[in-house]
């Protein structure tokens, strides 16, 4: 069986194990924090002790799906809990240096490791992968995983936030991936105790008014390049400060890039509050693939939704460089398409 697709022996792990900890992609987004909580919740029904560990603080419209599993990583409390642990679930990411300060502790820790993800090209880091990058988000591999495993123990907490991972990474069911066959998932959601309108409300409805401020300093500096198909939102990191707002309230900024007409590219580039990164957060439409722009900058990602990290760079110096790589991307997808 394909290495990159054996769910068998990813069950025989999860079966076997007794201690777990789960954990994901630094700055975590709804899929993975969906992903995380919902394997989380599905191995305690199952009468499993789990952890769920990231290096990054909850973002804040994720508070709401949190009941107290999140924690962020510190060295000093949680050594001893990745060595006392049978194995390690790793979700949505195909590259362990995604982990960041969690890397080197469970690379090092020997403890079996499990990644389930649906990025494309996973790299060689870890015992089993059950991947598939055709699906529209992990929470999705999440989901089939329970119905192969024990379907039974899908309940409401494990609903809600398989059904979180889906409806962020999907882009509110807008993206390619959202078909028959994943609405026929979210109605089992919804059968099982799911809110579509509690959560939507949760996740794109809650911002503060320091989030909201933010929100129009950025739309207000919104640059268009490439005859209008690409704009660039650029937050510094004294619009944060003088916003008294963070990282973790940028979630889903670079979204409103594509709400302008004619735009097919859309690029988030943000300083980071607490250290010197440049966070790079790409969106397109149509055929215009932003992993390739990613990939760029040592990222990764999907198609339509990717990102990266600048470093030792100004924001000035970012914007030129992803302007430059995505004028190149779209002269060449139109003169292909012309040819």
């Amino acid at each position: 069986m394909d290495k990159y697709n054996n769910i068998h022996a990813c069950f025989e792990i999860f079966n076997s194990a007794d201690k777990l900890i789960i954990t994901g992609h630094t700055n975590p987004d709804g899929d993975a924090i969906g992903s995380a909580l919902a394997l989380y919740r599905f191995a305690k029904n199952c009468g499993k002790q789990s952890r769920i560990l990231f290096d990054s603080p909850l973002p804040h419209n994720m508070h709401f799906l949190n009941n107290g599993e999140y924690e962020v990583y510190d060295s000093t409390e949680h050594g001893g809990v990745i060595a006392g642990s049978d194995a390690v679930f790793i979700l949505d990411l195909n590259d362990s240096r995604r982990l960041k300060r969690l890397e080197k502790p469970i690379l090092d820790s020997g403890k079996r490791k499990v990644v389930i993800d649906h990025h494309l090209e996973p790299q060689d880091f870890a015992n089993y992968y059950y991947t598939d990058n055709n699906a529209s988000s992990t929470a999705e591999l999440i989901y089939n995983f329970i119905k192969f495993t024990d379907y039974d123990k899908l309940d409401k907490g494990v609903a809600e936030a398989i059904y979180t991972g889906i409806l962020t990474d999907t882009g509110s069911f807008r993206f390619p991936r959202t078909d028959a066959d994943l609405h026929r998932i979210i109605a089992d959601l919804i059968d099982k105790g799911a809110d579509p309108v509690k959560i939507y409300d949760s996740v794109y409805n809650q911002n503060s008014l320091d989030t909201t401020r933010l929100l129009g300093q950025a739309l207000n500096q919104l640059k268009l390049y490439c005859d209008g198909k690409l704009c660039v939102m650029a937050i510094s990191r004294d619009m944060l400060r003088n916003s008294n707002a963070t990282n973790e309230d940028l979630e889903g900024f670079v979204e409103k890039t594509l709400t302008l007409k004619g735009v097919q590219i859309g690029v988030m580039i943000s300083e980071m509050d607490y250290q010197d990164e440049i966070r790079v957060s790409l969106r397109s439409k149509g055929e215009f693939s932003v992993r390739e722009i990613a990939m760029e900058f040592g990222g990764g990602g999907h198609f339509h939704a990717s990102g990266a990290r600048c470093f030792n760079c100004s924001l000035e110096e970012a914007r030129s460089k992803v302007v430059q790589y995505c004028a190149e991307l779209i002269h060449r997808q139109l003169k292909k398409s012309n040819n």
